[in-house]
């Protein structure tokens, strides 16, 4: 999947571009994507890597699988006098991300909560 998109937060425009795949393992998903998000006012190049791996819980018997989620977020390049700019940046492209990790993983709860429900109910009839 390849995504395209543009954030506006007050009079800044931020585009990036992502790409992820999607890999089954048998006993496991893997998740991986790369994003190059562009501020072409300021000349600010911000490059991420994401990947979520999804796969049986072999520890926790209550759980019927674990997600691991690693998120990097790094300047590929800026102005040198854009300092002020990167970190304001960086602040708000790292606080989307955590509120999108965060949406993710509470989507996945919910989903895990009602199949546990589905599953009970289906033992008790």
């Amino acid at each position: 999947m390849t995504c395209v998109s543009s954030l506006r937060e007050e009079l800044l425009l931020l585009n990036t571009v992502s790409v992820f795949h999607q890999f089954n393992d048998g006993h496991q998903i893997v998740l991986v994507g790369a994003g190059r998000w562009f501020l072409p006012s300021i000349g600010l190049v911000l490059d991420d890597i994401n990947w979520t791996v999804i796969s049986s819980s072999s520890t926790n018997s209550e759980y019927k699988s674990v997600v691991r989620n690693h998120y990097k977020l790094e300047v590929a390049s800026v102005a040198q006098d854009q300092a002020q700019e990167q970190r304001t940046i960086l602040g708000l492209v790292g606080n989307r991300m955590r509120i999108i990790t965060q949406a993710m993983q509470d989507l996945l709860l919910r989903q895990g909560e009602r199949a546990a429900k589905r599953s009970q109910d289906n033992i008790e009839e």
